[in-house]
């Protein structure tokens, strides 16, 4: 029941009255109704929810249900319900973790299975359907360049230059005009409430000033992104020829590809305008704490923390449901040009 999920959403539920019974705790068989309404969010968020399997020709009737009970939730309190994707190649499972909205204390941990039958010959299916892996890796893909896009805003900011001396706006947007290129290795973890264990993504980046930045993911998927003024791409190979095929941007990407850019050209209103800024320390170890202004990023990050000295060495995201993320950079380095195959994966 507590394996580890690959993508999750968070749903806040407020106890009703009619919810509770003469004791005012929860009866028991509610918890499941709050299973299901966090299953639909996830669902939503995979972009295949019970109304497009259902157009796809599946029903996808749950086969198993687990329940434990840690501690009874009562009349007006504020749930979170946790609902984390575990299995869906060859069945539907999805791990619950029910808490107090806001101090976190466990209140029950439960999973769910689901199959898919067909909704014509009624017959169970011994493998997903390929719409709905589709749907699922293409989530997994999304959140996997969406994560890192996040922190890429603030290594954007900081990668391009030494922050030797940078220790006002002015002196920061004057150095990120030096190094033309800047890469080198990541290792990103995900801390999650509901695991014991981080999730981990590896890979490499390019920077480059007058182009923009080549996300290389290695691992937990190989895929590749670039980020350009023009927007998000991502490569496909077919055969021998690689092509890269855009990635809708809206919303809250959109804001963050923006103030990427923003940042990659120097621009240190764009900075001012979004953040509040504390910088510790020296010239060799200096601490940078960026605090969010705009709505939009508080919706996000709680509180944003850099730490390096020649170049950036760890970024730590805090954000608001009470997660976080660690990116180190790994032997990053600085040059004047691009080589050929990375010109031309920014040129094609």
């Amino acid at each position: 029941m507590r394996s580890k999920g690959f993508l999750h959403v968070d749903t806040e539920i407020v106890v009703p009255f009619f919810d509770v019974d003469m004791m005012n705790i929860v009866w028991h068989g509610h918890y499941i109704k709050y299973l299901e309404v966090a299953r639909c969010a996830l669902l939503d968020c995979i972009g295949h929810n019970y109304m497009q399997m259902l157009e796809s020709g599946y029903g996808w009737p749950v086969i198993d249900l687990q329940l434990r009970y840690v501690r009874s939730a009562v009349f007006g309190q504020t749930l979170n319900v946790r609902a984390s994707l575990v299995e869906w190649e060859n069945r539907l499972k999805i791990n619950y973790l029910i808490t107090d909205a806001h101090t976190g204390e466990r209140l029950t941990r439960a999973s769910t299975v689901q199959v898919a039958v067909d909704s014509q010959s009624r017959e169970m299916q011994l493998a997903s359907p390929r719409v709905f892996i589709d749907a699922v890796e293409t989530a997994i893909e999304r959140l996997a360049m969406n994560r890192p896009l996040r922190t890429l805003i603030l290594l954007g900011l900081l990668c391009l230059s030494s922050l030797a001396q940078a220790f006002d706006l002015q002196q920061l947007s004057d150095q990120l005009a030096r190094p033309a290129v800047v890469q080198g290795r990541f290792i990103q973890e995900k801390h999650l409430r509901a695991l014991p264990q981080p999730l981990l993504s590896k890979g490499r980046f390019v920077l480059a000033k007058d182009f923009g930045l080549l996300w290389l993911l290695e691992t937990p998927l190989e895929q590749d992104y670039r980020i350009t003024a023009s927007g998000i791409a991502r490569r496909e190979t077919v055969g021998d020829v690689d092509t890269w095929k855009p990635v809708p941007n809206k919303n809250a990407g959109a804001e963050q590809n923006r103030l990427f850019l923003a940042v990659l050209q120097g621009d240190s209103s764009g900075l001012q305008r979004d953040f509040d800024l504390q910088l510790k320390g020296d010239a060799n170890t200096w601490h940078l704490t960026l605090t969010p202004r705009s709505m939009l990023l508080q919706q996000v990050f709680k509180q944003i923390n850099i730490e390096g000295g020649e170049l950036v060495q760890r970024i730590e995201l805090l954000e608001t449901q009470g997660d976080s993320t660690v990116l180190k950079m790994i032997d990053s380095s600085s040059s004047p040009t691009l080589t050929d195959a990375q010109r031309h994966d920014f040129n094609n």
